[in-house]
């Protein structure tokens, strides 16, 4: 085997580059837009103290107001969100299903003819694209052009054996542990930083208290502007579910390593079809999660 063979995410099928690309795209507009809204209320809080003393300020602080109600409305209607995690959940079926298709794993087994495999792959994605028009509609077409078997797929999938093996350990499940370890790490370094955050505004708040209730001649203390700060520090702090992500993204990190472990113990087509299979149902569990907080979201919006 090339041992510098690799696989990048120009490697994989148009789709996926499209719904992984629309998918980030979404993700980002989707926060961007939450924490815009959550710095204006904090911004109309710190205008709202002069407003008793300055009619400058007053119609600053309605406006900021009037300016954050409109965009909680875009964020309601607009829905990113619902977006971001189906074309999620489209990028990752599409995923697994290359990496099935190169391993040689069912349903893209050895028994089974390179032509019909690469028929069988096709059928899937046009399978996948039927289930998600509501996502695949709107994406956009510069990655629509891409091959939906790139030549890189077909050099791996024409590995003997051992080299398709020893190709998946390193470009698919060490990648993986690597990217969940550094997801979990990040995560708990944020909740950290944010947790952090919601003491202090709060704490302060209570010092203001504090100070009014000692000081009565103390008027402008900004009691309620440390109060808003902290209920946004709240909101930002589970918009992102950084404590769930990294305890859900260290297991899963200790599951691949475990999984890691038993590739030697691979021989022949039967037991590779298997391990991948295995494998990537394990990694299917964050997909699986992203199905049901974006079911989760229909309901509510119902």
């Amino acid at each position: 085997m090339n041992s510098n063979l690799s696989f990048t995410d120009n490697d994989y099928p148009g789709l996926y580059q499209s719904v992984d690309k629309e998918a980030a795209r979404s993700q980002k507009i989707y926060f961007r837009s939450l924490q815009l809204f959550l710095y204006l209320l904090v911004l109309g809080a710190i205008f709202s103290l002069f407003a008793k003393s300055s009619m400058v300020c007053s119609f600053i602080s309605a406006g900021v107001f009037l300016i954050s109600l409109s965009l909680s409305a875009y964020i309601a209607l607009k829905r990113d969100d619902r977006t971001w995690y189906s074309a999620r959940a489209v990028a990752e079926s599409v995923k697994t299903r290359t990496w099935r298709y190169m391993m040689h794993a069912e349903p893209f087994q050895e028994a089974v003819s390179d032509k019909e495999a690469r028929s069988l792959f096709l059928s899937d994605l046009e399978e996948i694209l039927k289930e998600n028009r509501e996502v695949t509609k709107e994406l956009p077409n510069e990655s629509a052009i891409n091959v939906p078997i790139s030549h890189r797929m077909e050099e791996v999938r024409a590995l003997d054996m051992q080299a398709r093996l020893e190709f998946y350990d390193r470009c698919r499940i060490e990648e993986q542990r690597n990217w969940y370890q550094e997801r979990a790490a990040a995560a708990r370094k944020k909740r950290t930083y944010w947790f952090i955050g919601i003491v202090v505004f709060n704490a302060l708040a209570v010092v203001c208290v504090i100070l009014q209730m000692a000081f009565a001649h103390l008027s402008r203390l900004p009691t309620e502007v440390f109060a808003v700060a902290a209920a946004t520090a709240v909101s930002w702090l589970q918009a992102k579910r950084f404590s769930e992500l990294s305890t859900s993204y260290a297991l899963t990190a200790h599951e691949i390593t475990i999984i890691q472990a038993r590739v030697r113990m691979v021989s022949g087509e039967e037991e590779l079809s298997q391990f991948v299979g295995d494998t990537e149902n394990a990694f299917s569990r964050e997909h699986t999660q992203w199905i049901a907080r974006r079911d989760t979201i229909f309901r509510a919006n119902r």
